[in-house]
């Protein structure tokens, strides 16, 4: 089954594909790379042959992801059999829109959501722009009338840095019904960021060995711009001395918003 989750933000993750490969500096220290790794190593079939190590560098001797991506048919149909309505983290270990991915493994993963409606999917993405692509192509031949999203399943893209921006307007003319950005690790202050049609912001440092710092400045821009647009903000963890924090308060308060539920207020475009 999939694994009940200690992201704060979901409730359990989900991987019908597995890999990926380095695109910008937030995935550096990429936590997913060091499991797959470490999995592979005691044995775990389904995560063999996705890293490689490190031969020279300051990363000398640690695992990254060798840009081998794959679909993993056995996990498939994990949504079809859990009956519970569930929260759902995509690709926890993967990028489901990632450029060697299959037109048509991408497409088995989102029949799936598309079929097990009962429960939400969260999808994040690096690749927004494969995203764009891949979702409003199929939505316009699937739905050709309506146009309508799939209410149940949530597309979001990784901003970590300033120079991630432009995933931003990519995500922006995706068809979905909830639009997200995963401002984490957060690197740097982002400065000014474009809101319009995005419904959802979270945010968080890096923690763990090696784990650059934040500065709380960053966040409280990050919220500040969120409540301003009316942009549900959550903020999901905050390192200290290496010591992570989950779901801090700033500012006397623990952001913790999610979503308004799609049943009570019209999708925004």
């Amino acid at each position: 089954m999939a694994d009940k989750s200690k992201i704060e933000w979901t409730e359990a993750t989900w991987n019908p594909t597995v890999g990926c490969s380095i695109v910008s500096p937030e995935c550096l220290n990429c936590y997913a790379m060091l499991m797959a790794h470490r999995l592979a190593n005691i044995g775990q079939e389904k995560y063999q042959g996705l890293t490689q190590i490190v031969q020279q560098g300051s990363n000398k001797g640690k695992p990254i992801w060798n840009g081998v991506v794959r679909l993993n048919r056995e996990s498939l149909d994990i949504p079809l059999k859990r009956k519970k309505p569930t929260l759902y983290f995509v690709n926890s270990m993967s990028d489901l829109f990632h450029e060697s991915l299959p037109q048509d493994d991408i497409c088995q993963v989102w029949s799936q959501m598309v079929v097990a409606d009962w429960h939400t999917y969260q999808v994040l993405t690096k690749r927004p722009h494969v995203m764009k692509q891949f979702v409003n192509g199929w939505i316009k031949h699937i739905r050709a009338e309506s146009n309508a999203p799939v209410k149940n399943i949530w597309l979001g893209t990784s901003v970590g840095v300033k120079a991630a921006k432009k995933r931003i307007d990519f995500l922006r003319e995706t068809n979905s019904a909830v639009r997200f950005l995963s401002c984490e690790p957060l690197l740097e202050d982002l400065g000014e960021v474009n809101l319009d049609g995005i419904h959802w912001v979270i945010a968080g440092s890096e923690s763990g060995p090696g784990a650059r710092p934040a500065d709380i400045g960053w966040f409280r821009n990050l919220r500040d711009q969120c409540v301003a647009a009316g942009v549900p903000f959550f903020l999901k963890q905050f390192a200290k001395g290496g010591k992570k924090i989950p779901t801090p308060k700033l500012d006397g308060i623990q952001w913790t918003q999610y979503p308004e539920p799609l049943s009570s207020r019209e999708v925004r475009s």
